[in-house]
């Protein structure tokens, strides 16, 4: 199975610099809130680190004024993925090769992709906006995230902060952990806000796909550890205008309503209004997503107050109380470093569980009378390391000792060894806090069912909305509501996101009284013409009321055409060679009226995007009365010849009729090597004294072309870098040239009683014959001793030592 390498150096071709977007200095949202969109300033800046974590060519601080759609292969290869309806899923990152059995589960609106495998490895992705994925992929060795990064531009891997294990390596009591269910374990309800402008930044579906990352590892956490909490997400909400008063919107600085830091701890109005509102859903802790700018990763806030200095005050009530709480954690959204890594886990226990009494009474920013009223109660919230790896709450680790999702604790294992003691145990301290906590809130009755009115909403294409109308049955005294998504799933007949319509999550309200309540989602008034066009309209996060039925179609009547035409590419297999630079590819229209737009797709095969060829994917337009548009490719042409032919497929991805929807483009390789490549031997006794393992490989006829033979050590009995220096890469041959030797360097061991060998693996379409060479590492020979070999056992070592010399010259 052919595997593809997502980031390194063939992901630095794949980096597309693009023009500055300039943003208006403010926009409107559709609530009415006026965004400054130049603020914070940070925000547009490039992360200093991110350019070197991913490999590629572009340096520190060069990104400034500019964005950039960053491993656009990455997300357009899942994509490609999901389309197919494939099951199987293979791919490198970083060298680092895994291979998956998939499937495809729709959560919240948004899709989902997990992946599963004999070896327990781990993929578990979620697709936001602008193809934008979010989630993790691990083979219990090396572990990644692919995140939505603003400063970038588009999706990017990045080494995760976690080391997520392989199924099986974590035991709680020596089982595998139980995950927590709805019904089977205790509930801690959780909500989590947003702004309007972090909407703004990442889309609102990728903002959703980010907290739902967020909130799955945490929920893996406590599974993990043995706690038997199931977080149950009651909303995802947008701290905007609808909670604000006149009053709010003239005194409250629009940076301060940017920011979040208002709705979290402000007096205004609009705070309290909020406020209200979340502990309205029952909800015990909540979440904050906001654009960062000065706050910390994470705070504990039991009372929305600020102190005199502007600061979060520190104000716990007594136990009878604790109904009038909100636990909450600001995250900032903007800085992938809290947003996105284990740090924002971290605060999250915090939160969980009061830390541990020795962090309060040595705190040196805490005055010495308050330094024992925070809470710091318990003296074994400590975190650990198990097995070489940090718990979540140590953050004493580094790269080679990331931390694992998983609570310090004595219950804990793994790999076999030990997470915890007395001393060392948040698994404790955490269920010892959460059953106050899962008590701040309760749930208010189901009091009615909800459902939409139809399961066909009809929505004609010139008009800007489509109307959806809700209805409930049963007690109507008092207000409900429910969430409705508008998104697209995979299939022949879905409308497609931002060209048909805007996704969109709206909360459909009920008011006292009220039987019926609607809610609307734009349609986008194109050319293209579909003949059908199907919106899913779903229901999520109900307060007060019961989901009866939760799905129905809002169905785009197309107002264009209904003649559009048929469209094919112009012959099935389009043959060039690489030197001709551009491949012209012709589509033809046959019939219809009007315009059109078809939407094309480049699909790799041996011939791969960014090494033979360079496109993207994109569109053309047929105006009324044209016939024939063409596609420009360019192709890259080297110097050696590896295959005689090279292959990529165009297709056709518009809804439209046509006899020839994908088109096969084959590269013929102009070079003409000749003669074969072959190894001198296949077994290499390298003496103890080298300093070198040399293997000679001759080519036999080398009168025309260049080849290419690529090599890399494995490890045998003699391990990398304690027998031998690892060595990879690739030996060229030109023209002419019919002898070359690959050296790997030997290192000394002492005491060397035994023979190892580790082999080199060639790989090249011109090798012939064997394609691995064994290398022995010899012990070092008996020397005779002085009173037994006399004069001559000298003359044995000096021609031994001359013997090594030769070699090392040669």
């Amino acid at each position: 199975m052919n595997l593809i390498k997502l980031s390194g150096i063939a992901l630095s071709v794949a980096l597309a610099t693009h023009s500055a977007q300039a943003f208006d200095q403010t926009s409107q949202d559709d609530t009415g809130m006026i965004i400054d969109t130049s603020y914070p300033d940070s925000a547009l800046e490039m992360s200093e680190d991110m350019g070197i974590a991913l490999g590629s060519d572009v340096e520190a601080g060069e990104a400034e004024g500019n964005k950039f759609d960053l491993l656009d292969l990455a997300h357009d290869f899942f994509n490609q993925h999901v389309a197919s309806g494939a099951t199987t899923l293979a791919f490198t990152v970083d060298d680092v090769d895994f291979e998956f059995t998939t499937r495809i589960e729709y959560k919240y609106g948004l899709l989902h992709l997990y992946g599963t495998n004999t070896d327990g490895n781990i993929l578990r992705l979620i697709r936001g906006d602008k193809n934008g994925w979010f989630g993790d992929v691990s083979n219990g060795t090396e572990s990644f995230s692919i995140i939505d990064t603003y400063s970038l531009g588009g999706s990017a891997w990045f080494i995760h902060a976690y080391k997520v294990p392989n199924v099986g390596d974590i035991l709680v009591n020596g089982n595998l952990p139980v995950p927590a269910t709805k019904d089977g374990s205790t509930n801690l309800d959780v909500g989590y806000t947003t702004t309007p402008y972090m909407e703004y930044i990442y889309g609102n579906k990728s903002i959703r796909a980010s907290i739902l990352w967020l909130h799955y590892q945490t929920q893996d956490i406590l599974d993990n550890s043995g706690v038997d909490y199931y977080l149950n997400p009651l909303f995802i909400e947008r701290q905007d205008s609808r909670f604000l008063s006149e009053k709010d919107k003239e005194e409250v600085s629009n940076q301060q309503l940017v920011h979040g830091r208002e709705y979290m701890f402000g007096d205004a109005l609009g705070a309290e209004n909020l406020r209200d509102y979340i502990k309205d859903f029952g909800v015990d802790y909540v979440s904050a997503i906001t654009p960062g700018g000065g706050f910390t990763c994470g705070i504990r806030r039991n009372e929305y107050k600020l102190d005199d200095l502007g600061g979060p005050t520190f104000v716990y009530k007594e136990e009878k109380d604790r109904a009038e709480i909100v636990y909450g954690t600001i995250l900032g959204g903007m800085r992938h470093q809290c947003r996105n890594r284990h740090i924002a886990r971290h605060f999250f226990f915090h939160n969980f569980a009061q830390v541990n009494r020795s962090y309060y009474e040595n705190h040196p920013l805490l005055p010495a009378n308050k330094r024992t009223d925070y809470g710091g109660k318990s003296d074994y919230a400590y975190g650990s390391k198990c097995n070489g790896q940090a718990t979540v709450m140590n953050l004493n680790f580094n790269q080679e000792s990331l931390p694992i999702p998983v609570l310090s604790s004595p219950n804990v294992s793994y790999k076999g060894q030990s997470c915890g003691d007395e001393r060392h145990d948040n698994a404790r301290a955490v269920t010892e806090s959460l059953p106050s906590m899962a008590n701040n809130g309760v749930i208010p009755t189901q009091s009615a069912d909800v459902s939409f009115k139809s399961s066909v909403f009809l929505a004609l294409e010139g008009t800007s909305h489509a109307g959806v109308t809700l209805v409930r049955d049963g007690d109507l005294s008092e207000s409900a509501s429910v969430e409705v998504a508008f998104t697209s799933v995979e299939s022949e007949f879905s409308a497609l996101e931002n060209v048909d319509f805007k996704a969109k999550f709206v909360r459909a309200e009920f008011a006292p009284g009220e039987s019926e309540t609607s809610v609307d989602v734009r349609i986008i008034d194109n050319d293209q013409y579909r003949e059908n066009a199907d919106i899913q309209a779903e229901l999520f996060f109900a307060k007060r009321l019961n989901i009866k039925t939760n799905k129905a179609q809002v169905i785009i009547q197309d107002n264009d055409s209904a003649k559009p035409g048929s469209f094919s590419f112009k012959t099935r297999t389009l043959n060039v060679n690489e030197t001709d630079q551009t491949a012209s590819i012709k589509i033809i229209r046959s019939g219809g009226e009007g315009g059109q737009t078809i939407n094309y797709a480049f699909v790799d095969g041996t011939a791969k995007s960014g090494s033979h060829y360079n496109a993207v994917n994109g569109q053309v337009y047929f105006a009324e009365g044209e016939v024939e548009q063409t596609i420009e490719v360019e192709l890259l042409a080297n110097d050696y010849q590896n295959v005689e032919v090279s292959q990529f497929q165009v297709m056709i991805e518009t809804d439209v009729s046509g006899d020839i929807k994908t088109m096969d483009v084959i590269i013929a390789d102009d070079e003409v090597a000749t003669g074969s490549v072959a190894l001198a031997t296949d077994t290499i006794d390298v003496d103890y004294y080298a300093s070198q393992a040399t293997i000679t490989l001759t080519r036999d006829d080398a009168s025309a072309g260049e080849i290419q033979v690529h090599y890399k050590t494995v490890d045998g009995t003699a391990v990398a870098g304690t027998h031998f220096v690892e060595g990879f890469g690739t030996v060229t041959f030109a023209a002419g040239e019919v002898e070359k030797n690959i050296h790997i360097k030997k290192l000394n061991v002492t005491e060397a009683t035994e023979q190892t060998q580790f082999t080199v693996v060639m790989a090249s379409p011109q090798l012939s014959g064997t394609k691995i060479v064994t290398v022995n590492l010899m012990t070092e020979p008996e020397r005779e001793s002085d009173s037994e070999g006399g004069s001559l056992g000298w003359l044995a070592i000096s021609a031994l030592a001359l013997t090594g010399l030769r070699r090392k010259i040669s």
